[in-house]
């Protein structure tokens, strides 16, 4: 949505001399549209710093306004710090200068009650699966004579009015802006997951997740060695450095979220939650904002409607759980305290025979955890396998991209894997979701990628289920 105001209104209304104006706070698809913009018009970009507390500065933002200045495009709520904006206050800033206000509202759709004439903002755009919907689908809301004033973007059909050779008339809005074959299960998937948002109850919502981040806050705040980023309200809970507890292994519904780094080397702890209740994510946040810090990493934790206190409030890698009231050591087992029970020779032979299939399948007990037939091993392994070529009806392992993974003493993994070409189709994000995959294994501290290109890879490192699979054998 954001690309194509820019790539229609804002290669109409923009022209060389005119200023941008984005804030720090900005997500890489609220910079890197205007950017493109900037570049074929000549015009400049103007970043808006923020206060200590990591919200948007309107002071500054006030200050840096001119009458050149065309546009100002701001996040409502930051998908990093979860500082939310006076959205309001903003736009009668940009309009004080004849500047058009629009704002990212990904972050805050899901989770806050949305009024358009009480904003008074200009463009309003946030994606499908911020909302719980489907990835791939977004919405747009403009000023209707905005939008009349607008070129399309993209040709082809239902965006037209009238064709001919000699010239082409087009649809009005919003006709005009979907060319091709509209995204129809998108579009009813995404009816859906809006309506699922309010019979949830969106200002509900949002009370649960401020509360959460109080509460986190308020439990991390008793850690000397962790710094927390972000205001005191915040629209999402905090992250903190140092203490990781997993990394992102879906593509993470709306969420915000106040970052934190910690003193020292960073570690994730070797337990992990068994039910996804929360999304967590290190070091890279596509914001600006994650990476002008001195701390070299921090973690963001991505709450949601399921999230209860009962997951905050559980006690943080190194905290000393109370001592028993009691202040003594649990009852020793008594052999006069088993149950005697008498059983039948059907049920002794029962017995006998599932102690001698277990025998039989029990493991050396001299093969670490870490070595090739270890449980963590064999779980990497595992997860690897769950991964596809969307191309290619095969898992990555047998298809012979992995050539190696090795599990050190401190359960850190490296994956030495290739491609089948440098260009191929998920060569960017392959590499990530195969660290992904590993760091998520329960027992795993953390994961990295090494990609080599040699050998180079060929049909003879497949496995024979995989050429079975294929049709090679």
């Amino acid at each position: 949505a954001i690309n194509l105001v820019a790539a229609s209104w804002g290669m109409v209304n923009i022209g060389e001399g005119d200023r941008i104006v984005l804030s720090t706070l900005e997500h890489h698809s609220n910079i890197v549209p205007w950017q493109m913009v900037a570049e074929r018009t000549g015009a400049q970009i103007d970043v808006c710093p923020l206060t200590e507390d990591g919200q948007i500065d309107l002071g500054a933002l006030e200050a840096i306004l001119t009458p050149r200045t065309k546009l100002v495009s701001l996040a409502h709520v930051s998908n990093v710090l979860g500082s939310v904006l006076d959205a309001r206050a903003a736009a009668d800033l940009a309009h004080s200068v004849g500047a058009k206000l629009m704002l990212d509202g990904c972050q805050a759709a899901p989770r806050m009650t949305l009024d358009m004439a009480a904003i008074d903002c200009d463009f309003y755009a946030f994606s499908g699966h911020k909302i719980y919907g489907p990835t791939g689908i977004g919405v747009l809301w403009a000023r209707e004579e905005i939008l009349d004033g607008m070129p399309p973007w993209q040709g082809g059909g239902a965006m037209i009015d009238r064709v001919t050779f000699e010239k082409t008339t087009y649809a009005p809005p919003p006709q005009r802006f979907e060319a091709g074959t509209p995204m129809i299960t998108e579009a009813i998937a995404l009816h859906a997951a809006i309506e699922y948002i309010d019979d949830m109850g969106v200002d509900q919502a949002y009370d649960h997740e401020r509360q959460l981040a109080r509460t986190l806050r308020e439990a991390l705040s008793a850690h000397n060695s962790i710094r927390l980023f972000g205001p005191e309200e915040s629209a999402g809970s905090p992250a903190r450095s140092g203490h990781h507890i997993g990394r992102r292994t879906c593509r993470d519904p709306g969420r915000t979220s106040l970052c934190a780094a910690a003193d020292g080397p960073s570690r994730r702890p070797r337990h992990r939650p068994r039910k996804l209740r929360a999304v967590f994510r290190r070091k890279r946040h596509c914001c600006p904002a994650a990476r002008h810090r001195t701390y070299p990493e921090d973690l963001r934790m991505s709450e949601e409607t399921n999230t209860d206190t009962d997951f905050i409030a559980a006690p943080l890698p190194g905290d000393v759980a109370p001592a028993d009231s009691a202040g003594g050591k649990p009852p020793r087992a008594r052999v006069e305290d088993a149950v005697d029970t008498e059983e039948s020779p059907r049920e002794t032979m029962e017995r006998k025979r599932d102690y001698l299939e277990g025998f039989l399948q029990k493991k050396p007990e001299n093969v670490p955890a870490g070595a090739p037939g270890g449980d963590l091993y064999e779980a990497v392994i595992s997860a690897l396998k769950e991964i596809y070529d969307p191309e290619i009806p095969v898992n990555i392992y047998d298809l012979g991209l992995i050539y190696g993974v090795e599990v050190d003493d401190e359960s850190d993994v490296t994956v030495t894997m290739t491609l089948t070409t440098p260009h191929c189709p998920v060569a960017e994000t392959m590499p990530g979701e195969v660290e992904l995959r590993a760091a998520s294994v329960p027992g795993v501290r953390d994961a990295e990628v090494n990609l080599v290109w040699d050998p180079p890879w060929g049909p003879d490192k497949m496995t024979d289920e995989a050429r079975l699979e294929l049709g090679m054998l």
